[in-house]
């Protein structure tokens, strides 16, 4: 764990996106679904509603395009290695920011 070391942070759970939106529906108390758009959708999501940079939207796209959501499930021992405490669920997460998240 020099300097120069890659860190992958994980959670304590792999979870799909489909998982993550029950967790934001649970916490939230409003339904939220995962919708898996296309490259170029999502392109023109990320320009058009978040006014992202063309390139910068299209390189975000092809990244979560090309990794299955079964790639997504590695979890590591980093968070805790590197800070001595266990890393926090989503669930913890949500209940402590809901607000963050109303509309």
């Amino acid at each position: 764990m020099g300097e120069s070391a890659t860190h992958v942070l994980t959670g304590p759970e792999a979870l799909s996106q489909q998982e993550i939106a029950a967790r934001l529906t649970e916490a939230l108390g409003r339904t939220v679904t995962y919708v898996d758009l296309s490259v170029e959708e999502m392109t023109r999501h990320a320009q058009e509603r978040r006014g992202m940079p063309e390139a910068t939207a299209r390189e975000l796209a092809e990244m979560m395009a090309a990794v299955p959501d079964s790639s997504w499930s590695r979890i590591t021992s980093t968070v805790e290695d590197l800070t001595g405490h266990a890393p926090r669920s989503l669930a913890d997460y949500l209940a402590d920011h809901a607000a963050d998240f109303a509309r």
